[in-house]
């Protein structure tokens, strides 16, 4: 009975509850709408803030400051940190395309018909001595050439040593996290674990076999190996101190932190090292020294200072062109073990 009375009055009820007129319909529409809003604006916000806590990019003031707490060698950030190159990736462009030119116009041309002239015969009949003469004295003019080409870059600007370009300083070799002989002997250690690496890679896959009998690095100093200490000191010079110092200057001095700029610091290293291994003109070794190139590369990072790469790469070159040496020494025909393959 109580239902049915209350059942009209209940009915009423909720007529006038669906007969809502339409502007509350809309009102309580923008009311869920002002929430969502508010619910959306909150989550975007968290998300933000959560993507500004993550790690950034540290800088050179702020690596230093972490270079002493320790040396960090497998801390992947410490080697992330770019180069305040004042000039811009056209001028990096221009600079290398201009270094190709010249250098392969020293090299191949100038060079060589100015020593035939001065000597008087032609290169292919020099004896070995002559031709650690001629190696010598190329080194030495593509060096100034090389110096030329940046020098001209550099001097259109402050001086580079604001940005800590070009670093050739002496002081605090063995300093934590940054020492440059530090890293330099460490560097010179891990040389011959990370091309060995590499080679025993090449080797499982077939590549050294595929490019059997092909010009190599070594070929070029094998024809000039003789048992005589003129010509091995000749040779150290160019292998172990004038084509480091050239290379390095360009390729991670001048062509690594320009890089920087425009990509980040580890593919500035891996394209500066590609730079590096084509520059040699060498299928053959282009693997190898393009596995060298990178290693070279980190540590600058990390050191900040060109004598680093400088040393561990005259170190590589010299234990070389010593063990070429030695094996002379031991009548080992080495011009027989690059034919077949084996050197």
């Amino acid at each position: 009975m109580l239902q049915q009375r209350l059942q009209p009055a209940m009915q009423g009820q909720c007529r006038r509850l669906h007969a809502l007129p339409c502007s509350t319909a809309r009102s309580l529409r923008s009311v869920r709408l002002t929430c969502r809003c508010e619910k959306d604006t909150k989550t975007a916000v968290k998300k933000s803030s959560s993507l500004n806590k993550q790690p950034t990019q540290l800088t050179p003031s702020q690596l230093q400051d972490q270079q002493k707490q320790g040396w960090r060698v497998f801390d992947w950030q410490a080697y992330q940190v770019p180069w305040d190159v004042p000039w811009d990736g056209k001028t990096t462009a221009a600079t290398m395309a201009v270094w190709t030119l010249s250098f392969a116009g020293t090299a191949f041309l100038l060079m060589p018909l100015a020593y035939t002239r001065i000597v008087g015969m032609p290169l292919y009949e020099l004896s070995p001595a002559g031709q650690a003469d001629f190696a010598l004295w190329s080194e030495i003019v593509e060096l100034v050439v090389t110096c030329a080409v940046i020098g001209s870059v550099v001097a259109k600007y402050k001086p580079a040593k604001q940005q800590q370009l070009f670093n050739f300083s002496l002081g605090q070799p063995f300093q934590t996290g940054s020492g440059w002989l530090a890293w330099g002997l460490l560097g010179a250690a891990a040389a011959p674990i990370v091309v060995g690496s590499m080679a025993l890679l090449l080797t499982a896959v077939g590549y050294e076999s595929a490019t059997a009998g092909g010009h190599g690095t070594v070929d070029g100093v094998a024809g000039m190996i003789s048992m005589d200490t003129p010509t091995y000191v000749r040779l150290l010079m160019v292998t172990g101190v004038l084509a480091p110092f050239l290379e390095e200057t360009l390729f991670r001095g001048f062509l690594l932190t320009s890089l920087t700029k425009v990509m980040p610091p580890w593919a500035a290293v891996i394209a500066s090292a590609g730079a590096f291994a084509i520059a040699h003109l060498s299928l053959k070794d282009l693997p190898v020294l393009f596995a060298l190139g990178c290693w070279l590369g980190a540590i600058y990072c990390r050191s900040r200072n060109l004598l680093t790469p400088m040393i561990v790469h005259g170190a590589w070159n010299s234990t070389v062109l010593t063990l070429l040496f030695w094996l002379t020494a031991n009548g080992v025909d080495i011009q027989q073990l690059l034919k077949e393959g084996n050197l």
